[in-house]
């Protein structure tokens, strides 16, 4: 028997051992098969060759990838889509404490505002050593009248720190201002402080101010010069005319105005003037603070 047979005849019997009992009709049928084969020639040899490389069968992307099996059931709610987690709230930045004086804070990365400066004080009779400025006189100025001096050294305070520096200009007020009437009469002239200006900022400054030296100048001859001449005239002629008689009023006359003329020249009117560079002083009556 050929290998053939010997194949052929395996593979009958195990396709009765399997169908025996279950498939009558199919066993039958086959039964009523001619199960004869073709005579082969034994003799004939067999070209058994391999089939060449390139009729390899190539396999099939799809039949290689891996399959997915998806069960749908029936009448089943589809399941619900995850929650997404939701962002932690970001904590909010811890407000900064308020500058002293109720000021804003300074912005984050801006530098912050320098501190004020401590303010500077004058006690109460502080002096203050100045010049005058322009010309102060009793002909052109009246009351009412401000006029300028210039602070002529540092004013400091206790700590040493200059308050006032040289050179601050003061502004006065002329409170009274009267010529001189007669050398008995030294003539008036009284002043009182407005403010003082330090680096291009008035301050209030209240204070007394020193009188400051001043000289005369004569006004001239006024009506009122020729009337005290006319007058003591005409009172020496009425004693001359009463005494003498004839010639006793002309010298009376003449003596009388001689003395009229003396009086005029103790009570002529001489202007006070006060000239630039004048030293006076001013005395704090309250305290200066800037």
């Amino acid at each position: 028997m050929t290998q053939h047979h010997v194949r052929l005849a395996a593979v009958t019997i195990l396709l009765l051992a399997c169908g025996k009992g279950e498939q009558p009709p199919v066993v039958a049928a086959d039964r009523e098969r001619d199960l004869q084969l073709a005579p082969v020639d034994t003799m004939a040899r067999l070209s058994d060759v391999p089939a060449p490389a390139d009729s390899a069968p190539v396999p099939s992307p799809v039949a290689a990838a891996p399959v997915e099996t998806v069960v749908v059931y029936r009448d089943a709610p589809p399941a619900a889509a995850a929650p997404k987690p939701r962002p932690a709230p970001a904590p909010k930045p811890t407000p900064k404490p308020a500058a002293p004086g109720g000021a804003p804070p300074a912005a984050v990365g801006e530098p912050a505002p320098p501190a004020p400066a401590p303010k500077r004080q004058l006690a109460e009779g502080t002096v203050i050593n100045a010049v005058v400025i322009d010309t102060i006189s009793s002909r052109s100025d009246s009351a009412g009248q401000r006029v300028k001096v210039r602070v002529a050294e540092p004013v400091t305070d206790p700590e040493g720190r200059t308050v006032i520096p040289a050179g601050s200009i003061v502004t006065l007020r002329i409170e009274a201002i009267k010529w001189s009437e007669n050398k008995k009469d030294k003539g008036t002239l009284r002043m009182s402080t407005e403010n003082v200006r330090v680096d291009g900022a008035r301050f209030p400054l209240v204070g007394s101010v020193s009188t400051p030296a001043f000289t005369y100048k004569h006004r001239g001859s006024s009506a009122g010069d020729v009337a005290k001449v006319a007058g003591g005239a005409g009172a020496g002629a009425i004693v001359g005319g009463l005494i003498g008689k004839g010639t006793g009023a002309v010298i009376g006359g003449v003596v009388g105005g001689a003395v009229g003329a003396q009086r005029m020249s103790q009570t002529k009117d001489n202007d006070i003037f006060v000239v630039p560079g004048s030293a006076l002083t001013i005395t704090l009556n309250e305290t200066f603070t800037r």
